[in-house]
């Protein structure tokens, strides 16, 4: 036997196993690779349609996050404002109270100094009509013929002097 290697290949062996093979690719083919196939390709396109949800969603977030931030800003602004608009209507309210109750007390101690001058005035009417009965009478009983006219003056005059002395007084 001679050790040719392309003497000993038998044609109807290889011909047997290259149809074998053949017809088991196709087989295989037809039954395994091609499924499997479309499963990958089905994966990669759910994987590329998940991956342009997340980046859809990626966006979305962070215009949410700035439209959230500008709600937030704006909120903001405006509490500022209304806080603003709510400290001067309130200091203004407090400002017409404050001037309304000043006027009022005004009003209460004016009528009050006027009551307690016309007081004084009737008071002191009052005890200047005692005081010239009093003196008159003192006098009468002292001294006959008492003019009554001279001990008003009188009466008057020593009035008049303490009121100035009171005025001088701080």
């Amino acid at each position: 036997m001679p050790l040719d290697p392309i003497a000993q290949i038998n044609v109807t062996t290889l011909v047997a196993t290259f149809a074998i093979f053949l017809i088991t690719f196709l087989v295989l083919r037809k039954v395994f690779f091609i499924p499997v196939i479309e499963v990958l390709e089905r994966r990669d396109a759910k994987l590329e349609n998940g991956r342009d949800l997340r980046a859809a969603a990626q966006a979305t977030l962070v215009a949410a996050s700035e439209e959230a931030q500008e709600i937030k800003s704006s909120a903001v602004t405006e509490r500022e404002r209304v806080f603003a608009e709510v400290r001067a209507a309130t200091a203004s309210e407090r400002e017409a109270s404050l001037a309304k109750a000043r006027a009022q007390a005004e009003k209460i101690v004016a009528a009050g100094r006027e009551d307690i001058t016309a007081r004084e005035v009737a008071e002191r009417a009052q005890m200047k009509g005692a005081l010239i009965a009093s003196v008159t009478e003192t006098l009468s009983k002292i001294v006959e013929g008492v003019d009554e006219q001279m001990v008003n003056a009188l009466v008057e005059s020593e009035l008049a002097a303490q009121a100035d002395e009171r005025a001088m007084q701080p």
